[in-house]
């Protein structure tokens, strides 16, 4: 089963990924509100996502799209990426968005793949 679900290949230079993932290792929500912001500052596109059915473990947190803060939530319901192309720079930005309580499901090797084909 294919987990990544793909919209777009962009077309980037030299990509840097910078990646967050809420929950327990977050430093109170202070990786996920960077790459929030960054996500939000520079209008970054939606890419790609990947359903976290297989990979979250719900017994640890539960994600809270509507991002409401209460209890174990984490925010994020499955991984997102995004980019954003850099003009007065020499390299592009992918940013990842995603929970942190994996479970031991399938390789996140369409990661590293997706990264790869992307610049």
């Amino acid at each position: 089963m294919d987990y990544l679900e793909i919209d777009q290949i962009p077309s980037l230079r030299k990509p840097v990924l910078i990646s967050a993932f809420a929950g327990w290792n977050d430093a109170g929500q202070a990786a996920t509100t960077a790459v929030r912001f960054l996500g939000e500052r520079w209008e970054a596109v939606r890419f790609a996502s990947i359903d976290s059915e297989e990979f979250f473990d719900f017994t640890s947190a539960v994600p809270d799209p509507a991002g409401t803060g209460s209890g174990a939530r984490t925010g994020v319901a499955g991984q997102l990426f995004l980019y954003h192309e850099l003009p007065d720079q020499s390299r592009d930005a992918l940013l990842l968005l995603g929970p942190a309580h994996l479970s031991g499901g399938p390789s996140l090797t369409p990661c590293s793949s997706l990264r790869g084909s992307a610049g």
